[in-house]
């Protein structure tokens, strides 16, 4: 395994100088004192034959340049914050496809020879998250971890804890430009879960299983990573925009917040949007089309979240971004059995906006039907979502385009998901009486609703 450098110890290199031969595309090669020599071909060429073509990465460039960060990883005395500047670069001028490429290979010199404890902690392969702002934040976590970062680098890299929630929220750094870019929500700091910071724990002898979470049924705690970027997959489908981009990731963190020990922890890294939070000035609703409000609005019926305060809803020039999605995407149609706590649909603020009642735009309803219900199912299978979490998000998604579809607004959708399933439940349970079948009831759900809408329940207007 190459050496770990120590981190006070001046390097021989300027990253200056190899940045520059990035940008001519130029050979260096180094003295038999590892100082830089004049530009010049020798045994330790590094970016020769490195060439893009029209823009994009071609296999020789990659080749060479994957062999350049390779060979300056296995002299051990430059930095990894260097060597990131040189990948960043690298791909910038289209001589790498990507940062994770360039990364991987500096993972690949280090783990030669090391034990498997430090193998697993290097993370042979970064995760393919195909996106560069969430590819610099994983590496931004390696960095502050890094022996080779010294304490100023360590201190400027540092994420940062949210102190507001309930759960281990850290936004991390460009490694570059020391800008927030990244949200990491560790799965094992969730509400209730081993290591949360917030002294949210569960007594001694209770199990996650026995609690509802928000008195609501069909959560389970530590699933938020999964609700999270399942709810992104249904917005992807949708053609819905306004959730940032987010993928499930184990990177180098601290354990816990009681424990300096360093572990890979598993869970979502989310790209930070920059804008105002519409607690903070409710007069920027007026900068987004109605139509893009109803758009929000239906989403969170339709994944059923159960936490959109106007603290997760951001505006930044009239476009809507919403954030923390994890409690939404329960096991059940509405609220529950106990029908007290079904709760959830007006817990979304934007259903009762004034945009979401009026009459839904002609072109959300088309786009909001045109959601291929298989794929969505395929793909939250593919992401680890069960289907009891899947199932009543199709039903809903039928409930909702056949409303759509006879004039319902946003708002009395809401309203017919909401009050819909408990009193077409009470309504079998009074004529059925002891023959009341709990699995048939649901199976006929669908059409029962349908019924509902037929006759105008719930409409305001």
């Amino acid at each position: 395994m190459a050496s770990i450098p120590d981190p006070t110890a001046p390097s021989n290199l300027n990253a200056d100088i190899l940045l520059e031969s990035v940008e001519s595309t130029k050979p260096i090669t180094f003295d038999v004192d590892g100082k830089i020599q004049a530009v010049a071909t020798g045994p330790l060429s590094i970016f020769s034959g490195a060439r893009s073509l029209k823009g994009r990465c071609s296999h020789k460039s990659k080749a060479s340049s994957v062999g350049a960060i390779t060979a300056l990883a296995e002299r051990g005395d430059v930095s990894d914050r260097d060597l990131f500047k040189i990948i960043n670069k690298l791909v910038a001028n289209c001589l790498l496809p990507d940062i994770e490429t360039g990364w991987r290979a500096v993972n690949q010199v280090r783990m030669r020879g090391a034990s498997p404890q430090v193998t697993e902690m290097i993370g042979m392969k970064l995760p393919e998250v195909q996106d560069p702002t969430l590819a610099k934040c994983l590496v931004s976590c390696e960095l502050f971890h890094s022996r080779s970062s010294s304490p100023t680098e360590q201190e400027n890299l540092k994420p940062i804890a949210a102190e507001s929630g309930s759960s281990g929220v850290y936004f991390i750094k460009d490694p570059l430009t020391l800008e927030t870019t990244g949200v990491f929500k560790p799965s094992d700091e969730e509400a209730f879960c081993e290591h949360n910071p917030k002294h949210m724990t569960l007594p001694a002898g209770v199990k996650q299983d026995d609690v509802l979470w928000d008195m609501r049924s069909g959560y389970s705690f530590g699933g938020d990573c999964k609700r999270e970027i399942g709810s992104h997959a249904i917005a992807e489908a949708l053609g819905y925009g306004f959730i940032p981009t987010i993928r499930e990731v184990s990177v180098p963190f601290k354990e816990s917040s009681q424990s300096e020990e360093v572990v890979l922890k598993s869970g979502s890294i989310q790209v930070y949007v920059r804008g105002t939070a519409l607690v903070d000035d409710p007069k920027l609703l007026a900068s987004v089309p109605p139509s893009d409000l109803q758009r929000a609005a239906l989403f969170d019926i339709l994944t059923d979240n159960a936490d959109r305060h106007v603290d997760n809803v951001i505006i930044d020039d009239g476009e809507i971004n919403l954030i923390d999605q994890g409690r939404c995407l329960g096991t059940q149609m509405y609220g529950g059995p106990t029908q007290q706590y079904h709760n959830s649909m007006l817990n979304s603020d934007l259903v009762s906006l004034p945009a979401c009642k009026i009459p839904t735009d002609p072109t959300v309803i088309k786009e909001f039907a045109s959601m291929n219900t298989k794929e969505v199912e395929k793909r939250l299978l593919e992401l680890g979502l069960s289907e009891k979490e899947i199932k009543p998000m199709l039903t809903r998604h039928k409930v909702m385009c056949y409303a759509l579809k006879k004039g319902y607004t946003p708002h009395e959708v809401a309203i017919l998901i909401k009050q819909g399933a408990p009193r077409l439940m009470h309504i079998a349970m009074s004529k059925q009486g002891a023959q009341f079948n709990p699995k048939k009831f649901q199976a006929d759900l669908t059409k029962l609703f349908f019924t509902l809408v037929d006759r105008g329940e719930f409409k305001e207007t």
